[in-house]
């Protein structure tokens, strides 16, 4: 199992002396690490917070978003002011919506297929060989006796002739 996981850049440096600011090639910026994989727990309110947003997809990024923030996120490169490593604060990355929406994002690519593969095989299971789960069996039909067909009433080969009744 991988222990090393995702980095996502998430804004320009913002560090003292702006460690991170691009000038030895690379523009890293500030960024945060994700754990490759979401615990059980995590996971599992995740699912559940998608099934919440009862397919609206606008809701599932403010509902699962602050899952994957608050379980994924473990480590970010943010300096301090006497140049150690900052703390890292998943409530300042949540209150700023242009710091957390690059990090959901990354974290939904990263999380979203495990996450999804319950729900997914259980609507496989339901809908794959046409058969109704026993959770959603078919009510079984009245036991009343079905009427039978009106009779005719007509003598067998007069139907549409005139009886001599008629003028």
């Amino acid at each position: 199992m991988d222990t090393i996981g995702q980095t996502v850049r998430f804004r320009d440096c913002t560090c003292p002396d702006s460690p991170h600011d691009g000038r030895d090639g690379a523009d890293d910026g500030d960024t945060v690490t994700l754990r490759p994989h979401l615990g059980f727990a995590a996971g599992a309110e995740a699912l559940r917070k998608i099934i919440e947003s009862d397919g609206d997809v606008n809701r599932v990024a403010e509902l699962v978003g602050p899952v994957y923030i608050r379980e994924g996120v473990v480590g970010w490169n943010v300096i301090d002011d006497d140049g150690g490593a900052a703390e890292l604060d998943i409530a300042s990355i949540l209150g700023d919506y242009s710091l957390a929406y690059p990090i959901a994002e990354a974290a939904d690519d990263l999380y979203s297929e495990a996450v999804l593969a319950p729900l997914v095989s259980r609507m496989s299971v339901l809908s794959g060989n046409g058969r109704i789960a026993a959770s959603t069996r078919r009510t079984p039909r009245s036991s009343k006796p079905r009427p039978s067909p009106r009779k005719s009433s007509s003598r067998n080969g007069t139907a549409g002739t005139l009886s001599a009744a008629t003028p």
